[in-house]
């Protein structure tokens, strides 16, 4: 009995699993037939009994799907209108990961209009949506809805890992990756990260020397090779962290950092600027980028390497260090500020690289060749109107037109290449010329498939393939640099007030201005400025902290101050010339009573400059006004005009005297804003604070000009120059929020030529002997001047168009007033008036 009982049992589970497989196969036949109808527009095809059958009972009554509803809806749908609503869907959709169906989801397509008319004002955004009868949308989107479901349960039965042209199943699934929601993939992926994350608690260091980052010149320098040849061999496993952990602890050496998180990021922001720079050899800018036409101009693209030849193993290795911090920022949501093309992420997800995909970062790349098919059309018509030779027609257009052209290649490098061997010596005739746009076709799209492909093989070893090929491009770009804008909504969800609310009429201007003034540019580098990072989180669970908004408490009226100009000078009057002694760092409030602002103290870091530049020289009550008559022989500190100051204790500032600080620079960032302020060092450096571009220091440069030579900054004389090096202080750290050794040093690529110039003076700085007087240099209760650009007003003040003077004095770094501001006496100082309204 024993025996048949068992018997039995054995039969029933295999006639169970047999059950199974075949419920499993059916689902798979069912999807390829949905599948088919998503991909096919060319025909009509109708959806299996089985799919519509099973949607009342998945979906409902309220989302009851029927073919006639299907057919009337399939006319209104193409390509670009399903990619729209798939946008829609996703964007409204929250990914929460959770198994479908959904209620979430339910509701959603429950709330979408019944009407059988347009809803221009909903889909204001989806310009393919705009025309199409509301009625239709909900429908495709239960359409959509209900094969989500359905590929739900077959995903995890295929073996979605195989290369493309392995499986026909694989590659028909993958074709469909436009139509599966986000948080279908998301779902099925995150349980892979799960199961394949790293276990060990250990967190490696990586040192980071910063000096030789910033001064050096060579690859080997930057910050990127140093992370890669400490981590690369071990970061397939090292990198398989889970949400919000470090991958790594950055040791910043020399510098005395304690990572708390701040000097791990900022390592990270650094590695990204210098990936899409010319510091490193990986990427170079696109060909649009480099002739600044066309589209996607900001866009870096691998680097070229000659077909015929194989890449060095050390870029081979490097290539994929960049896919494994990619898998890192995917695992850790530690995300990228990384400008790589559409191509890239293409190829990443094994999606097919097209021409137009080319042409979207390089403009002229099949200009030629288009033109010359054009033309043969051209002459093919004509003689077939006029019965003559096409063969000869077409063999007179090469040699006159095409006579120098042999089968070579313009790479988006620059470099030419044979497209087949001795391809120099081959001239393009009518006889080989279909044979020559094959392979220049060719070879323009798989120009970087090597170099990607290596790329994939580092990310695939720190998260799993497998449900990462149904991804789509711009959602494997976002899953590794976050949005491609900053959603100011998302920011406001998370956002914290000290002392106010949301509804607070200053808090609400704030938000207005931050969302509708600023463009996309300016909203990332006030991220920078306030987070360290460029981009927001992908979704609300990811943030880790708050954004806080603090009241800036004062007993006096705030708006009568003269905010200082970071960067810009504090000078001192020698008698015949201004000397600079300071650069403006920060103040807790410029014109509060007790808040006194801090300056770095320039006679501290002469032999720092001095060791960059090697290219310049040492050189009470008053009347209301008081004339600084310059000694127009010096060789530093004079405008051409001599400088009118008010010297009574005012508040807030004046005017400047038209080409009275001729030596005062304003530095910008794109769109050509004033951001901060400088001094003329010398023909070729700049002086300014290291707060105003350490986050740029690392191949941001591209982005800073600088403008010197007026007063009134739209003045058209102003003499503009592109920064092409950063020089920071070794021992500078935002990081540790005391603003010590607050100064870095700009490397213009064009000199100023001060020769005939008189809108042109450089600043006086002198070496302090014996070295520990520079304590007392410039004197408690000097009277000194602060200049720039800054707001006349910290509430609904704009950048004011003529340069700003105002009189401060020194004050003793024991005094009340500065003792919570002055971390280091040696190298800061203070200055402003006590009882408030200047500094």
């Amino acid at each position: 009995m024993d025996l048949a009982f068992a018997l039995f049992e054995r039969h029933k589970e295999l006639i169970l699993t047999l059950n199974e497989c075949l419920s499993d196969t059916r689902d798979i036949l069912i999807i390829l037939d949905v599948i088919n109808i998503l991909t096919n527009k060319t025909k009509q095809t109708q959806l299996p009994e089985l799919f519509l059958g099973q949607s009342n009972a998945i979906l409902g009554e309220k989302l009851l799907l029927t073919q006639e509803m299907i057919d009337t809806t399939h006319t209104y749908f193409d390509r670009m209108a399903d990619g729209q609503l798939m946008k829609f869907m996703n964007q409204n959709i929250n990914l929460d990961w959770h198994p479908l169906p959904h209620e979430s989801i339910n509701q959603f397509i429950e709330n979408l209009s019944d009407e059988s008319v347009p809803d221009s004002t909903k889909y204001i955004s989806y310009t393919c949506l705009c025309d199409i009868p509301s009625v239709h949308i909900k429908t495709r989107a239960k359409l959509y809805y209900l094969f989500n479901i359905f590929i739900e349960k077959v995903l995890p039965r295929i073996d979605l890992s195989l290369s493309p042209g392995d499986s026909i199943l694989i590659d028909r699934i993958q074709s469909a990756r436009n139509y599966i929601l986000s948080t279908t993939k998301f779902q099925l992926f995150n349980d892979t990260l799960v199961k394949t994350r790293s276990t060990s608690e250990f967190c490696p260091d990586i040192k980071f020397d910063t000096v030789k980052a910033s001064l050096g010149e060579h690859p080997e320098d930057t910050m990127f090779y140093q992370a890669y040849k400490q981590s690369y061999s071990n970061a397939s496993r090292a990198f398989r962290r889970t949400m919000d952990e470090r991958a790594w602890t950055a040791v910043f050496i020399g510098m005395h950092s304690n990572d708390g998180g701040g000097p791990y990021r900022d390592s990270i922001t650094r590695m990204c600027a210098e990936l899409c720079s010319t510091k490193l050899p990986l990427f170079i800018l696109c060909p649009n980028g480099r002739t600044n036409s066309g589209s996607n101009c900001d866009r870096w693209i691998p680097n070229v390497f000659p077909p015929n030849r194989p890449i060095p193993d050390e870029f081979k290795n490097q290539y994929r260090f960049v896919g494994q911090l990619m898998g890192m920022a995917i695992r850790t949501r530690n995300l990228l500020d990384v400008r790589f093309p559409t191509l890239l992420w293409k190829q990443l997800v094994q999606e097919k690289v097209t021409i137009e995909d080319i042409e979207a970062i390089d403009m002229q790349s099949f200009t030629i060749i288009n033109q010359m098919e054009e033309n043969i059309k051209q002459v093919k018509i004509l003689n077939e109107c006029e019965d003559g030779n096409v063969n000869d027609d077409c063999d007179y257009l090469f040699s006159s037109i095409m006579s120098e052209l042999t089968f070579d290649v313009v790479s988006s490098a620059g470099q030419t290449y044979e497209l087949i061997p001795g391809g120099f010596h081959i001239p393009i005739t009518a006889a080989n010329f279909e044979d020559y746009c094959m392979r220049y076709r060719q070879y323009r799209i798989n120009e970087f498939h090597r170099q990607i492909d290596f790329i994939r093989q580092g990310l695939y070893s720190v998260v799993p393939s497998a449900y990462l090929t149904l991804f789509t491009a711009s959602e494997l770009e976002e899953a590794v640099c976050g949005k491609g804008y900053i959603d100011i909504e998302m920011l406001k969800r998370h956002t914290y007030y000290s002392s106010d609310s949301e509804t607070t009429s200053h808090i609400s201007r704030f938000w207005s201005v931050l969302s509708e003034m600023f463009s996309e540019e300016q909203k990332k580098l006030f991220l920078i400025f306030v987070w360290g990072r460029s981009t927001l989180p992908n979704r609300d669970e990811d943030f880790s902290s708050s954004f806080t908004i603090a009241r800036l408490e004062t007993s006096g009226n705030v708006d009568d101050a003269l905010p200082s100009d970071s960067g810009g000078p504090i000078l001192q009057w020698l008698g015949d010339r201004w000397e600079q002694v300071g650069i403006t760092s920060f103040g807790k409030g410029c014109a509060v009573k007790g808040d006194p602002g801090i300056y770095t103290r320039l006679a501290y870091y002469f032999d720092w400059m001095e060791s960059i530049t090697n290219a310049w020289s040492n050189t009470s009550t008053a009347l209301p006004h008081v004339v600084y008559r310059c000694d127009r022989t010096s060789t530093c500190g004079c405008g051409q005009n001599d400088v009118t100051l008010l010297s009574s204790r005012i508040v807030g500032g004046e005017d400047a005297v038209e080409a009275s600080w001729s030596m005062v620079v304003s530095l910008r960032f794109p769109e050509a804003f004033h951001q901060c302020g400088g001094t003329l060092l010398s023909e070729s450096f700049i002086l300014t604070a290291a707060y105003c571009v350490d986050n740029l220091s690392i191949g941001g440069e591209m982005n800073i000009t600088v403008a010197v030579g007026m007063t009134n900054r739209f003045d058209p004389r102003q003499i503009i120059r592109e920064v092409d090096r950063i020089y920071i202080h070794p021992n500078y750290s935002r990081e540790a929020r005391d603003y010590r050794n607050d100064i870095a040093l700009l490397h213009v690529k064009t000199p100023f030529i001060y020769t005939n110039n008189p809108l042109l003076a450089k600043s006086c700085i002198h070496r302090i002997d014996p070295p520990e007087l520079t304590i007392q240099h410039p004197r408690n209760g000097s009277r000194l001047a602060v200049i720039g650009w800054g707001f006349l007003k910290s509430i609904g003040s704009t950048i004011p168009e003529m340069l700003q003077q105002v009189q401060v004095y020194t004050i003793d770094h024991d005094h009340p007033a500065c003792l919570d501001s002055i971390y280091d006496p040696q190298l800061q100082f203070c200055a402003g008036i006590i009882e408030g309204g200047k500094g």
